[in-house]
């Protein structure tokens, strides 16, 4: 069974830029000499970052570089939440706004076809293959180093490496350079249902939705926003603005009683009223944060 596109199984007697090193007991003995932040139990793999050239041992020398950099690689989970609040402010813990569901798409997007580079990171697909059982993310910004006489230890962590595509677009990420390496993307179809095959496998992190103006209506209630998404979200439901139809009832009864409507009937005065441009403004405008009286 062939990896996944964005992997071929390790070849060659030298390391290079993407191999994929699995975490044992090998690789953490060697892995020691880079402190005690490089062996943080969250961490399942790490990904090579020195460049191949430098690590080429020609003729059986040692390689030119003195150090072997590396970035840990933790399970996507891991980080999930803490991602969804770099792009969006939750209204409580697990809880976004309706508006913000974009930003947070967007960022997935970013991360699975390898362009969210501001953030430093580097998606890596499940792959038993590889020694992933998981999709992780290499944290190109909390990379390290350890000295190159661990050269053979490393070695024996490796498990998979990135195609020279992906390998050319993890050197361009860490070197910031100004340039995109043209790496195949996801199609749109099937992006989507990474994305929707992903988050419901995953429910246990995936933010529930609830439009800004409800958050805002119940804090000017004073209503504070306990217990889990579930609860908060029932809680902010109480204060969904009403829709145009719901309005037009009211002023349509009351249009009646008074006797300000004439001749017409309640239920066509009712038709009217729910198509007045005044009175969809008024509710597009509470969806959107509050009514303003400039229709």
């Amino acid at each position: 069974m062939e990896p996944h596109f964005t992997y071929t199984l390790p070849e060659g007697a030298d390391l290079r830029q993407g191999d994929v090193l699995v975490r044992s007991q090998v690789l953490e003995a060697a892995l020691g000499s880079a402190g005690q932040q490089a062996l943080d139990s969250q961490y399942v793999a790490y990904l090579v970052t020195t460049q191949s050239c430098d690590l080429v041992r020609r003729k059986g020398a040692k390689p030119s570089a003195s150090h072997v950099g590396l970035a840990p690689v933790l399970p996507l989970e891991i980080v999930l939440r803490s991602l969804f609040d770099s792009v969006a402010e939750p209204i409580h813990d697990g809880v976004y706004a309706e508006e913000d569901r974009h930003k947070v798409e967007g960022l997935l997007d970013r991360i699975f076809n390898q362009n969210e580079q501001h953030l430093g990171l580097f998606y890596l697909h499940e792959d038993e293959q590889v020694g992933l059982s998981m999709p992780c993310l290499a944290m190109l910004r909390r990379q390290f180093s350890v000295e190159a006489q661990c050269y053979e230890a490393l070695l024996a962590g490796r498990r998979g490496a990135l195609i020279p595509e992906f390998r050319a677009k993890l050197g361009w990420l860490i070197g910031f350079l100004y340039a995109r390496a043209a790496t195949p993307d996801w199609s749109a179809k099937e992006l989507s249902e990474l994305r929707r095959r992903w988050l419901r496998a995953h429910d246990e992190y995936v933010p529930q939705w609830v439009p800004r103006a409800w958050a805002r209506a119940a804090m000017k209630a004073g209503i504070e926003l306990t217990g889990d998404a579930s609860e908060v979200v029932a809680t902010l439901q109480a204060f969904r603005p009403q829709d145009s139809r719901s309005i037009a009832q009211v002023l349509a009864a009351r249009l009646k009683a008074v006797g300000a409507a004439g001749d017409i009937s309640e239920q066509k005065l009712l038709g009217r009223l729910t198509n007045d441009p005044v009175i969809l403004h008024i509710c597009k405008s509470a969806q959107s944060g509050g009514y303003r009286d400039d229709a």
